[in-house]
């Protein structure tokens, strides 16, 4: 592989995880065999232009479906089995891991966006009101 390709190949594949951890760790969760494929469609959506996820979201409500499911399957099996010998179904560390803290990112930046523009707009009123007088 190429210098150049390998550049362009580990960009895609740091800006785009979840499609890689769904692929790289497809057959490694026999506890819950949905997350990697919820990992791996919510990756490939990711890569559509913002356009075409903004119709689909808009007009297929099976998008928020398909994100309410992967709560499921990612919450439900929490903590899950991560010993592959074991006679247990198990789900790879790295896959579930992954799943879960991105679904928790996730919902902290959802949380946290409005009180950042609550805070900015606080603080910007308060400046026009001092610099008013």
């Amino acid at each position: 592989m190429s210098e150049t390709h390998a550049r362009e190949h580990n960009s895609t594949s740091a800006k785009y995880p979840s499609a890689g951890q769904g692929a790289v760790y497809l057959y490694d969760c026999p506890r819950q065999p949905y997350i990697p494929i919820y990992l791996l469609v919510k990756g490939v959506f990711s890569l559509l232009p913002s356009v075409v996820i903004r119709q689909t979201t808009t007009d297929n409500p099976g998008m928020y479906r398909g994100s309410a499911g992967g709560n499921v399957w990612i919450y439900s099996i929490y903590e899950p089995n991560y010993n592959k010998t074991s006679m247990d179904p198990y789900c790879d560390k790295a896959l579930y891991l992954f799943a879960f803290w991105s679904t928790n990112l996730t919902y902290i930046l959802i949380l946290l966006g409005p009180v950042v523009i609550l805070v900015c707009a606080c603080c910007g009123f308060t400046c026009l009101m001092c610099c008013e007088n």
